[in-house]
């Protein structure tokens, strides 16, 4: 509500077009229902269209409710946002989601990218999409201040009190403690997370021109790595190379690293290495063609 009462006030100055949507994931029972029937109504008093769709996330017995949650909401906002021609999707992330995010990637094992956190501008991966976060270097305290003072109607998240999600927990839980014992703690982090994300943004421009120094294309879904190429350059380069070519299967440093060590050693070693996200390195052989075992083809399987 906070980013839409501030896309009002743009609106009215710039002249844009805004459209609403909301993703109902039935996870909250008759709150769901009511936060949906809220922003039909909210929309509708401001004049704008409201897309309303149903996608309900179970209970899983493996794996993140949360993360599956999130996977499929955003890649319903990018059909809407292709489907209606629009050329922005706006979410409103604040400081202290960032802050969370930050943290739940150095609980799940990160790379320095992880601790960039969220992007505050990225296009969507199948799309010319971008995603914004105009509310990111803004705390939720402030954020409700402002709603509270104005009188401004918002609604509040049911599951925000369940602490069996990670998120929850480090919310209510761990962060408010660490900022007790010390003061101004979310706001270094959200500080170290904008000083990540500048180096990363450099280390991105300086990855393109390895990619075409180190990879040859090999059909549609495949690209040829010559690994000795590879080992010229530092660790720090090898690891980041790596990540970039594989995408998120290799988040984590044991990841990263195994696939490392894989690829140096003897063909004895395997043939194949799976990933789970669809991509499979692949070691080809002399018998095959390849002039050495050094060469490796990287493909997505889906």
């Amino acid at each position: 509500m906070a980013l839409g009462w501030l896309l009002k006030e743009w609106q009215a100055k710039r002249g844009f077009h805004v459209e609403v949507a909301h993703i109902n994931h039935k996870l909250r029972g008759l709150s769901s229902e009511g936060d949906e029937k809220f922003v039909r109504d909210i929309s509708r008093q401001w004049g704008w269209t409201c897309h309303v769709r149903n996608c309900a996330v179970r209970p899983l017995k493996k794996g993140n409710l949360e993360e599956v949650a999130r996977e499929k909401r955003y890649a319903m906002l990018e059909a809407l946002a292709r489907q209606h021609h629009l050329q922005i999707v706006m979410t409103a992330h604040t400081l202290d989601d960032q802050v969370e995010t930050v943290f739940m990637n150095l609980m799940r094992g990160t790379g320095c990218d992880g601790l960039s956190g969220m992007a505050p501008l990225r296009k969507l991966e199948r799309s010319k999409v971008w995603l914004a976060r105009p509310l990111l270097n803004m705390s939720k305290k402030e954020l409700l201040g402002r709603l509270r003072s104005s009188r401004r109607r918002f609604r509040l998240d049911a599951t925000n009190r369940n602490l069996k999600y990670l998120r929850n927990w480090l919310r209510a839980e761990l962060i408010p403690k660490i900022e007790k014992k010390s003061p101004g703690f979310k706001k270094r982090i959200f500080q170290l997370s904008e000083m990540v994300y500048d180096e990363k943004l450099e280390w991105e421009k300086r990855m393109k021109g390895l990619d075409a120094r180190l990879l040859k294309d090999q059909g549609p879904n495949g690209r040829l790595l010559d690994l000795k190429r590879l080992l010229r350059y530092s660790p720090a380069v090898q690891r980041r190379f790596l990540r970039r070519s594989l995408g998120r299967d290799l988040l984590t440093y044991e990841a990263v690293e195994q696939l490392r060590e894989w690829m140096k050693s003897p063909p004895s070693g395997g043939r194949l290495w799976q990933l789970r996200k669809g991509w499979v390195v692949e070691r080809l052989s002399k018998s095959k063609g390849s002039p050495t075992t050094s060469m490796f083809v990287l493909r997505q399987t889906k």
